[in-house]
Formats: structure tokens, C-alpha cells, sequence
């Protein structure tokens, strides 16, 4: 019998995931409204606050939806309805049906600087506290700034390269933070979904970072593509990436494809 995979959310990452499962596994999409469907892939549009309403038992469940662009609008009290009261009910379905989790957080909620992160990130600290006292059986997930596209469909909302990619294609001038002093580490989405593929074997409780070696600054992948800058100040996205030591109850999956690579052999060839 085929593992029976819920994928929450239809956004960049879930659209991907699904790309990459679709002829293998029996995989249905729940999301708040259409984007890309797929053949083979059974797609049921209603709001997460009726879950309760499905009566399939799943194998695992991932979270691939939340509140995912804080700006300076973005109300505290918006981020916490979405990405926890709203997780909250997931695990209570999940709880129901003795589903798996999988939620991806970000890198930044592992930084000791909680008192600088944004809603977002912070609402990921929360979610992973109420994961652990759980009974479920999960994979958390900690990603760093995703890139790449495997699927061809426009992207409902672009992260930082694709904008650096799109103003590389058009030549136009790109905003930097800050001087785009902060460091990041950039993750090729083959490399998170590869990960989340070989999660579906495990049974066990476990954390994972998906880690590269490489950290670069805004900056040098905007001189990489020869973009002309121009800098604007903002407190927001102003922490770099934390730069993570090997934790005893977090493993990491390695990353295969690095940034500037990409750019060389896929963009600038």
C-alpha cells in the first residue's frame, strides 16, 4: 500500500515537494485556495480551520504553509493565528489520526538572539516547543534561505535570489539591507526536498539541520550577478544567519549544491 502523504499549503516549497513525489507517492495538497495542480495528486481546497473535516487517515503530514513575508504590517497577533493556533489544530488532526509531522523551521529559530527575531521566526520557537511535548512521531526541519525552481510555475512570493535572478534578466537596480552586509547560507530546494523525501522512511522522533558550509553576504551574491545597488536601512532581516555548531540532538543533512556554483553554471553560462 502506497504511504499516504497530506501536504498543508501550496506555496513555493510545497509546490516543489509535490513535483518531486507526485508519480510515487499517494499524495493529496489541502490549501486555502488553487495554484498549481498536478496530475495523479488529489487536491481539496478548504481553510485549515476545518480540517476536522477530513476523514483520510495520512501516513504523514507535512506543514508547508504559514505567515511567511513579516513586513513592517505585520501584526503579531496575524502570525501567531496562522503559524501557531492554526498548527496547533494540524497537530491536534495529526494527534487523531497518528499521522507523522514534518515542519520546516527557520535557522534563525535556532539563535540565541530571540529577543531580535522577527514574528515569524519566533513563531517557529513556539510550534517546535508544542511539536516536542507532543506525542507525535516528527522530523523538524531547520532551512536556511531557500533558491531554485524545479518545477517551472511562477512563484506566488519571491525570495531574495529569485529577485536578484529576476534584476540580473532585466538589468535592473536591486535594494540591499543594510548594505547587504548580513550573512546568509543559501539552500537549493532539490537539496531540501531530497531530505524531505528520505524523511518519509523514518518513524522515529528526529531533528535535522540542512546545512552548507558556505555562508556569503547579500552583497557578494549581488556582485557575483554584477547587480548594480543601491542600500536602504531596516531593523528587518538585519540578522545574519546563526552560525551553527553541531548540537547533540540535531543532525545535519549535508547540502550538495552551493549558490555561487549555481549562479556560474546556471545562470551566468
Amino acid at each position: 500500500m502506497s504511504t499516504k502523504i497530506l501536504v498543508i499549503g501550496n506555496g513555493y516549497l510545497a509546490d516543489n515537494f509535490v513535483h518531486s513525489i507526485k508519480d510515487v507517492y499517494d499524495v493529496t495538497v489541502y490549501a486555502r485556495s488553487r495554484h498549481v495542480e498536478y496530475d495523479n495528486v488529489t487536491y481539496i481546497y478548504d481553510l485549515v480551520e476545518n480540517i476536522d473535516k477530513l476523514n483520510n487517515n495520512f501516513d504523514i503530514i507535512y506543514i508547508l504553509f504559514g505567515h511567511s513575508r513579516p513586513n513592517t504590517t505585520s501584526l503579531l497577533n496575524e502570525v501567531i493565528y496562522t503559524n501557531v493556533y492554526l498548527v496547533s489544530k494540524i497537530l491536534d488532526f495529526a494527534s487523531n489520526n497518528t499521522s507523522k509531522i514534518f515542519y520546516p523551521a527557520t535557522s534563525l529559530a535556532l539563535s540565541d538572539l530571540t529577543s531580535k527575531l522577527n514574528h515569524y521566526s519566533y513563531s517557529h520557537t513556539i510550534v517546535i516547543d508544542m511539536i516536542k511535548q507532543s506525542k507525535l512521531t516528527y522530523t523538524i526541519c531547520y532551512l536556511h534561505n531557500i533558491y531554485g525552481n524545479l518545477t517551472g510555475a511562477v512563484k506566488k512570493n519571491k525570495m531574495v535570489i529569485d529577485n536578484f535572478i529576476d534584476c540580473y534578466n532585466t538589468k535592473h537596480r536591486v535594494q540591499l539591507i543594510n548594505n547587504g552586509a548580513q550573512r546568509r547560507i543559501f539552500t537549493h530546494v532539490s537539496d531540501v526536498t531530497n531530505f524531505m523525501i528520505i524523511s518519509l522512511g523514518s518513524n522515529s522522533k528526529e531533528i535535522y539541520l540542512v546545512k552548507n558550509n558556505n555562508m556569503y553576504s547579500i552583497k557578494e551574491i549581488a556582485d557575483l550577478l554584477e547587480l548594480q545597488t543601491e542600500s536602504v536601512s531596516s531593523t528587518l532581516y538585519s540578522l545574519s544567519d546563526p552560525c551553527i555548531n553541531p548540537i547533540d540532538d540535531i543532525g545535519v543533512w549535508q547540502e550538495q549544491i552551493d549558490i555561487k556554483d549555481w549562479i556560474i553554471n546556471k545562470i551566468k553560462k
